[in-house]
C-alpha cells in the first residue's frame, strides 16, 4: 500500500478544464518504444485513450429523473434479494474485492462469511481461500520497483540472489540503479524508505530482472493464483527513481511500461494489478495500459470533490483497453470521519460514508460488473466479518444508461453542489457530490431537497426500505438508491 497515500488524505487534483484534453498526451510520448514484442500497449490504444480523455468530460446532464426500468413495487421487491451465488461471481449487480492483510489475526470463522461475498482477494493465503470457494480469484502482493534490503523482515532480496545464481548469464548488479555520477557497484545502489523498510531500487530495463519477475508470475500461476499485485506504482512515490546513472527520466518511465507489457504478453489471461493509487497521471495512464488491471487505492471518496474526476479517469481508463480495476474507498471503518459529517439518511455516521462509496461505485460500474471491483474496507485492524451492510447485497439489477446530472445549485449555506444518478433495473441510484475545492460542510444544514416524480423508497444500509417518498433530502456527498 502507498503510504503517501494513507497519510496525505488529500485529494488529487486534474488539470483544468483548458487542460484535460492533453491529460493523457504523454502515452504518446511513453508508447512508441514501450513494447519489444506484439504487447497490447501500443501507439493506436494510446491515442484513442487521450481521444476518449477528450470526449468524456463532456458529461451527460439530463435534469430529469431516470426512473428504473421496472416500476412495479412488488416486481422489484419480489427480485430484491435473489441472484446470489455461494461460488464466485456472487452477485450479479456488483462484484467486490478484498486485501487480505488479516489473516494471521481474524478467526476461521470469518473466512467462510467472506468468502460468500468477495470474488477478488489480495495477499494472504490463496489455498485457504480456494479451500472455501475455488472460482475465487487469488493475487498475491509483490513489490516490482524496489527490493528490502538484507534484514528489512523480507526474504526477496535472497530469493533474488537465488535466482541470479542459478542464471549465471545475468549480473545481478545490472538489476539495481546507481546514484548519478557514481560507478555500479553495492555501495552506490540507490536506496528509499517506504513504511519504514529501507530498500534498493531496481532497473527496469535490465533484461535479468524482467525475466526473474516472468519466472516468479509463472511461479504464482501455477500455484492455482490467478495473476501478481505489484505494490507502490503511483508516479508520485516512483518519481525518486526516475533519475540514475543508467537511466533518465523518459527512459525509465518506458522501461517501467515495456517490462509490464512485456509480463502481459508472457501470460495474456493473468491479472496483473498494478497499485498507482490515487495518481492520475499519465505514466499511471500508462502502465496501468500496459499491465491491463488496476489497484486505485484510496481514491473512492464520495465526499470528495475530486469523484467526478475519478469516474472520468474510470471510464478513460476502460475505453483504453483496461479490463481490471479495482475501486478502493478513502475511508476505513476504523478512520476518523470529518466532523461536520452527520449520519444524514443512515442510522450512523460511517454508514452514510459507505453508501455514499457505493453509490459512487455503481455511478462508474460497466455493463460487465466483473470489470470493476469495489474495495470498501481499506482497513486492516479490525475483524472484517462486521464491515459489511445489508444494502450491498441487493439485486438492483444491470445499469440502463450512463450516469447523468439530475440538477445541480446552491445549499442553504452557499455551497455548490451537482446530484447525479443512474438508473438500473430495479432502482434509481443518486449522489450528491462537492463542487469546489473549500473545505465543505457535510452536516445537516447543508441538506437539499429533491423533488421525485413519483414516490420511492430508500434502500436503507441495513436493506430494510424506507417508507415511500416524493422527495429525497442529500447532504453533502451523501448517495442514495431508491426504489419503487
Amino acid at each position: 500500500m502507498l503510504d503517501t497515500q494513507r497519510s496525505a488524505r488529500r485529494p488529487v487534483r486534474l488539470p483544468p478544464p483548458s487542460t484535460r484534453g492533453a491529460l493523457l498526451c504523454a502515452v504518446l510520448v511513453l508508447a512508441p518504444r514501450c513494447v519489444e514484442s506484439k504487447a497490447k500497449t501500443t501507439l493506436h490504444t494510446a491515442k484513442a485513450l487521450v481521444a476518449s480523455a477528450q470526449s468524456a468530460f463532456a458529461e451527460p446532464r439530463s435534469r430529469r429523473f431516470a426512473a428504473p426500468a421496472d416500476t412495479s413495487p412488488k416486481s422489484v421487491e419480489a427480485a430484491l434479494w435473489t441472484g446470489h451465488s455461494a461460488i464466485s461471481p456472487h452477485f450479479q449487480h456488483a462484484t467486490f474485492a478484498y486485501t487480505d492483510f488479516y489473516y494471521s489475526y481474524y478467526s476461521r470463522a470469518t473466512m467462510p462469511l467472506l468468502a460468500k461475498r468477495y470474488d477478488y482477494i489480495m495477499s494472504g493465503s490463496g489455498s485457504r481461500w480456494r479451500a472455501l470457494d475455488a472460482t475465487i480469484s487469488h493475487i498475491p502482493y509483490r513489490l516490482l520497483w524496489t527490493v528490502p534490503l538484507p534484514g528489512q523482515k523480507s526474504n526477496e532480496f535472497a530469493t533474488m540472489e537465488a535466482w541470479y545464481a542459478a542464471h549465471p548469464q545475468f549480473d545481478i548488479e545490472d538489476a539495481f540503479l546507481h546514484e548519478v555520477g557514481t560507478s555500479r557497484d553495492p555501495a552506490h545502489r540507490m536506496t528509499t524508505v517506504i513504511w519504514g523498510t529501507k530498500r534498493w531500487m531496481l532497473n527496469p530495463a535490465d533484461s535479468g530482472l524482467r525475466l526473474y519477475h516472468r519466472d516468479d508470475l509463472g511461479r504464482i500461476l501455477e500455484s492455482g493464483d490467478a495473476g501478481v499485485f505489484y505494490d507502490e506504482l503511483g508516479r508520485g512515490v516512483m518519481a525518486k527513481a526516475f533519475r540514475s546513472l543508467e537511466l533518465d527520466s523518459l527512459a525509465y518511465q518506458r522501461a517501467t511500461v515495456a517490462k509490464l507489457a512485456a509480463e502481459r504478453e508472457a501470460y495474456p489471461h493473468a491479472i496483473i494489478k498494478v497499485n498507482t493509487a490515487a495518481y492520475m497521471t499519465p505514466f499511471d495512464s500508462a502502465v496501468i495500459v500496459a499491465a491491463g488491471a488496476a489497484h486505485l487505492e484510496t481514491l473512492n471518496d464520495a465526499l470528495s470533490a475530486n469523484i467526478t474526476y475519478a469516474w472520468r479517469w474510470i471510464d478513460n481508463l476502460f475505453a483504453a483497453g483496461v479490463w481490471s480495476i479495482e475501486f478502493v474507498s478513502l475511508r476505513a471503518w476504523t478512520d476518523k470521519l470529518p466532523a461536520s459529517l452527520t449520519p444524514g439518511n443512515e442510522d450512523t455516521r460511517i454508514h452514510r460514508v459507505r453508501m455514499g462509496d457505493y453509490a459512487s461505485y455503481l455511478m462508474v460500474r460497466p455493463s460487465a460488473p466483473r470489470k470493476l471491483q469495489w474495495n470498501q474496507d481499506n482497513s486492516w485492524s479490525e475483524d472484517p466479518g462486521a464491515h459489511w451492510l445489508k444494502a450491498y447485497e441487493a439485486n438492483l439489477g444491470e445499469p440502463m444508461a450512463a450516469r447523468s446530472v439530475l440538477t445541480s445549485g446552491t445549499d442553504p449555506l452557499g455551497q455548490k453542489y451537482t446530484v447525479w444518478q443512474r438508473p438500473y433495473t430495479r432502482a434509481t441510484v443518486l449522489l450528491r457530490t462537492v463542487v469546489g475545492w473549500d473545505k465543505p460542510n457535510y452536516g445537516d444544514e447543508s441538506a437539499i431537497t429533491v423533488t421525485l416524480p413519483r414516490p420511492m423508497r430508500r434502500l436503507t444500509s441495513s436493506g430494510a426500505l424506507a417508507s415511500p417518498s416524493t422527495t429525497i433530502t442529500l447532504r453533502a456527498g451523501e448517495g442514495a438508491i431508491l426504489l419503487p
